[in-house]
């Protein structure tokens, strides 16, 4: 969701020079200011303070992890002790760069006194991952200088950009670049913005307000909403239907105080009929005419002036010229004396950023593995890959059971997230690295390519952890969006390749920590090995369970029929018969069945409005080795990408003496009249002799269906949380 550029400066016409031209243009960069903050760039941390990791070790490379767009300084020392290894701080020495491009930088001072500043470019969407530049030893490029010693007075006043975005809800059935919102307004909700971190002047701004309307109704208009400045009515506007609204408002040179706090205010009115009115605020930006200063950090500007003044400079000040992103160039010779800094402009449009040297902002510095073997290399070759987190205990809680996949005659690949992020991503935490190597794996490593991919580590759909909230984003997942759930979590997406489904049957351990791990690979060894155990009647027991509504009894019934057929002892339950089933669905799964399904309404933590089997119900389940395989083709089951809760079917994996063993399950809103089918159909593949392994059921009933529209909403939103190559043994 971003303004549009031409609706923009139709709205500037009639206004002064100081909004014509290119100069209004130059903002329209999205990296240029981060959203919530406003001029200055926010509160960097000040050079002093920066730590770095420490290394004894040498490093190939460090990571550089950016929050902010603006300048970045680095020191030798700190450097030094994340591990880099060069001799000089220089361009000869040191190569830098983002997403596989090199990026200049300018090298102030020598030896241990040295710092390194570039221009770093945030990443300005909650989806994408936080951009990081890699600094290694090599051949660099240098920021270009240019000289701008003054040759008259300058001007003060110059043009800004003011963002202020606050990303509070996941808006999942919202759709474009920017699903987080901020404040949920109500009917004859009124919300009031300080504008406290701008210095405007005399002089004409635009304000620009993007809205998310969540409700529609019969007539029009479904929405209203009138915008003030300072009390003054700038855009009363009204639009219609669940969608993204851009409100764009000249504000008249006069209107924003150069003395006091300004003040804006969003009005929803009640006057439209819908019963159900909300309205998110997303974010609001204002351009406007100001003073020039650093005295609240950073300074990012346009201006066109001859000379142009800049306020409450010391000694050091610097300015860059950032009208290219891709090629700062650093201004000298600028005239500084009784807290002004002066320099000559260049007789057009240009985007400067300005900062005192104490200003600096300053990134995360990680020092990067030197990996022993790169993916990329040869010799690789698997048919079972474990992708595994960075979290203390995962590699030795996961061993037991690769250990067991080697001995079934599995080629085991034992994979770093970390190096795969390194290798695919260029040091960005994305989910496109981890699909980017599996796609290398299916082309150049050794034949036949991988065939399952078990995911270790929990996902949620806050991609940076900046919510608060118990579950940490481990392994990401990919957000897809979907026509009848919005944005869902989909692990499949990582090896669909072509418009053919997944390539690879792909399961995920929805692991926060160690202990949780080992519970999961516990149940899966225990649950194959249980196999030549004596007593094995349980594997040949299924229960069915049945929310209220005939089409999910006939579903049922249809599937009770079909089981039974294929040797299995049905026990079914049915919420239209009788809603106290709690106690009897607890009941039978202790005494221990092979398979569960649930054909009904659902959310992320129960089953049926009744709440009929809920998360906190896997604490009663003392089934042991005797673990289900559960398929709850509804809404929700499986929503593991949440951040504050767990869902039913991760809660029942991960209880210790019982709950199941793995779980198909939909981890967003879906169509139950689409999913409904699929439990049968994924029935047939498990039981036709074909599918030794639960993945490959799984996989086989997505390739099936790739073509199948009617049910892509459905199979998109689909996991297997579990191991894909779980051992299933047909009654």
């Amino acid at each position: 969701m971003r303004i549009s550029r031409s609706a923009i400066l139709i709205v500037l016409g009639g206004l002064t020079i100081f909004f014509l031209g290119s100069s209004y243009t130059l903002w329209f960069n999205d990296d240029l200011i981060p959203f919530g903050v406003g001029i200055g760039g926010g509160s960097p941390t000040p050079l002093a303070a920066a730590t770095a990791g420490a290394s004894a070790d040498a490093s190939e490379s460090v990571r550089l992890t950016v929050r902010e767009s603006g300048i970045v300084a680095l020191t030798a020392r700190q450097l030094h002790d994340a591990g880099l290894d060069f001799a000089e701080l220089s361009s000869k020495e040191l190569n830098l760069t983002k997403d596989g491009e090199d990026v200049p930088f300018l090298v102030r001072g020598e030896n241990e006194d040295a710092i390194l500043y570039f221009y770093a470019r945030a990443s300005n969407s909650p989806l994408e991952a936080l951009s990081v530049y890699i600094l290694r030893p090599g051949n660099g490029q240098e920021m270009a200088q240019r000289s701008v010693q003054p040759d008259g007075p300058g001007s003060a006043s110059g043009q800004h950009r003011f963002i202020w975005e606050e990303n509070r809800f996941f808006v999942d059935y919202a759709y474009g670049e920017d699903i987080w919102m901020g404040p949920l307004l109500m009917a004859s909700d009124t919300w009031t913005f300080l504008l406290d971190e701008i210095l405007p002047s005399n002089g004409p701004a635009v304000l620009t307000i993007r809205l998310f309307s969540n409700a529609e109704g019969p007539g029009y208009p479904d929405h209203h909403a009138e915008i003030l400045v300072n009390d003054q009515t700038v855009a009363d506007h009204k639009w219609d239907g669940i969608k993204h609204e851009t409100i764009t408002a000249p504000l008249p040179a006069g209107l924003l105080s150069s003395d006091e706090v300004n003040t804006l205010s969003i009005v929803i009115h009640d006057d439209t009929g819908l019963a159900s009115e909300t309205v998110y605020v997303d974010d609001l930006e204002l351009i406007y005419e100001g003073r020039i200063s650093v005295a609240e950090g950073q300074a990012t500007f346009v201006s066109d002036a001859e000379n142009i003044l800049i306020d409450n400079a010391r000694q050091g000040l610097m300015v860059f010229d950032i009208t290219d992103r891709q090629a700062p160039v650093h201004l000298t010779k600028l005239h500084i004396e009784d807290g002004m800094a002066r320099f000559a402009g260049s007789n057009s449009a240009r985007q400067y950023i300005a900062l005192n040297q104490t200003e600096s902002m300053q990134p995360t510095v990680e020092p990067a593995p030197a990996w022993t073997k790169s993916l990329r290399g040869t010799g690789w070759g698997a048919d079972y890959i474990a992708i595994v987190a960075d979290v203390r205990g995962f590699h030795e809680a996961l061993e037991p059971l690769l250990a067991h996949r080697r001995a079934q005659g599995l080629r085991v690949a034992d994979i770093s997230l970390e190096q795969i992020y390194d290798e695919f991503g260029n040091g960005r935490r994305t989910p496109k690295a981890i699909k980017n190597f599996l796609a290398h794996t299916a082309v150049h490593w050794t034949p036949p390519a991988p065939t399952y991919v078990l995911l270790i580590g929990d996902a949620t759909y806050d991609l940076t952890d900046q919510m608060p909230g118990k579950n940490r984003n481990r392994l990401p997942t990919a957000l897809v969006h979907s026509d009848m759930g919005g944005y869902v979590a989909s692990d499949s997406w990582y090896s669909r390749f072509d418009g053919d489904g997944p390539q690879m049957a792909t399961g995920r351990f929805p692991a926060q920590n160690a202990p949780q791990l080992r519970a999961m690979v516990d149940k899966t060894i225990r649950y194959e090995e249980s196999a030549a155990t004596e007593d094995n009647s349980w594997r040949q027991r299924a229960l069915l369970v049945a929310d209220d509504e005939a089409p999910f009894d006939d579903a049922t019934i249809d599937l009770a029929q079909d089981l039974a057929g294929r040797g299995y002892r049905v026990y079914r339950l049915q919420m239209s018969q009788s809603e106290n089933i709690h106690y009897n669905i607890l009941s039978v799964i202790n005494q221990g069945v092979a398979l569960v399904n649930y054909a009904g309404h659902g959310s992320k933590g129960a089953w049926g409005d009744e709440a009929v089997l809920q998360s906190s119900d896997a604490q009663a389940l003392y089934n042991g080795a005797r673990l289900p395989i559960l398929t709850a083709m509804t809404s929700l089951n499986g929503a593991f990408a949440e951040p504050q809760i767990d869902s039913l079917a991760e809660s029942l994996l991960r209880t210790n003496n019982g709950g199941i063993v793995a779980a198909i399950a939909p981890s967003g809103r879906a169509n139950n009249y689409q999913m409904l089918p699929l439990a049968g159909a994924f029935y047939d593949q498990l039981l036709s002799g074909e599918s030794e392994r639960v993945g490959d059921a799984l996989y086989h009933l997505m390739r099936t269906n790739a073509s199948d529209p009617s049910s892509q909403d459905a199979l998109v939103a689909l996991n297997l949380l579990g191991d894909p190559a779980l051992q299933f043994y047909a009654p």
